[in-house]
């Protein structure tokens, strides 16, 4: 505030014994003086209050009304029943509108849902609510071929950042490979891993770190079968046809490298969607080279099948 007079708003604390305003001045050497202040005044708080379903499905969407002060800071969440003043998970805050919408935590039981002052850390007012135990299953064929497309079933409550994915089995919690949300469809498709083993299709959600596990099942991936058939030698710079043998899921790709280049390398390649055989330019350097049935599945691309080439002068 500048000039001989004015007017500056406060923020009343969130007490209700008495108070008054004062004015300071500031003095050179960083002290300060008492130059006026108010009538005494005691805050009243204002009434608040929350309106929420008493129950309601773990890990679903809620709309939650209120009622209070609206301060820059205030927001609505839910905790567990017992959980200390000031503790919150998902929130809104009460600037963003009225109703607003709740996440409910994953795991059944008794929480409240709390209107909070952030300042002060006070709760404003609470409401109980009972989560229940949502339903959650992955269906789908118990083994598949490593690096194939599958269809996968689910049930659940479809809440945003619902999510199924392959992994390993016994992987950490918040593992994922090739995923699809559940909100895109049901069934949905994934790709499984290119390497045969002991999997696991999972129902997750980013509703909180790391994303919980909340259904499983296991799979078994069987190796596919790959194969290559070409000419053995080829002039540089001409064009050769190769056959190929292999589950042609997107993007798995012939391609022609370097004997020993890295795997993930390429040269000249072609889709396996596009044509059977597909055809390859040779490079322009003679040498000892590979054919690869690699695929995009995977980072670096892994090489499923190879085969020995010579480019001649």
């Amino acid at each position: 505030m500048t000039g001989a007079g004015g007017t500056v708003t406060l923020t009343v604390p969130d007490d209700t014994t008495p108070h008054e305003a004062r004015y300071h001045q500031a003095n050179p050497d960083g002290s300060t003086r008492v130059i006026g202040r108010s009538a005494p005044f005691t805050p009243q708080r204002t009434a608040a209050n929350i309106t929420a379903p008493a129950t309601a499905a773990a890990g679903s969407a809620i709309r939650v009304g209120w009622t209070g002060p609206n301060n820059p800071g205030d927001y609505v969440t839910i905790v567990p029943a017992s959980a200390d003043p000031g503790a919150y998970t998902r929130y809104f805050y009460t600037r963003e509108g009225n109703p607003g919408t709740l996440t409910t935590p994953t795991a059944p039981g008794a929480y409240e849902v709390r209107l909070n002052n952030e300042t002060s850390g006070r709760v404003l007012a609470r409401a109980p609510i009972t989560l229940t135990a949502s339903a959650y299953a992955v269906t789908a064929p118990p083994t598949a071929t490593a690096g194939s497309r599958i269809q996968v079933g689910w049930t659940g409550p479809n809440n945003p950042g619902d999510y199924v994915t392959i992994v390993k089995k016994g992987a950490p919690v918040g593992t994922y490979l090739d995923y699809f949300y559940t909100k895109d469809g049901n069934p949905g498709p994934l790709t499984t891993p290119p390497a045969p083993g002991e999997y696991e299709l999972r129902y997750s959600t980013e509703a909180s770190s790391p994303n919980p596990t909340l259904a499983s099942t296991p799979i078994r991936l069987t190796a596919a079968a790959y194969g290559l058939s070409a000419p053995r030698q080829g002039k540089a710079g001409t064009t050769i046809q190769v056959n190929w043998t292999g589950p042609n899921n997107p993007g798995d790709y012939v391609t022609i490298v370097p004997r020993g280049a890295p795997v993930g390398a390429y040269l000249d390649y072609f889709y396996t969607k596009d044509s059977n055989p597909g055809r390859l330019t040779l490079p322009a350097q003679p040498g000892e080279y590979e054919l690869r049935y690699s695929t995009e599945a995977a980072s670096p691309n892994p090489t499923l099948h190879s085969l020995p080439f010579t480019v001649t002068p």
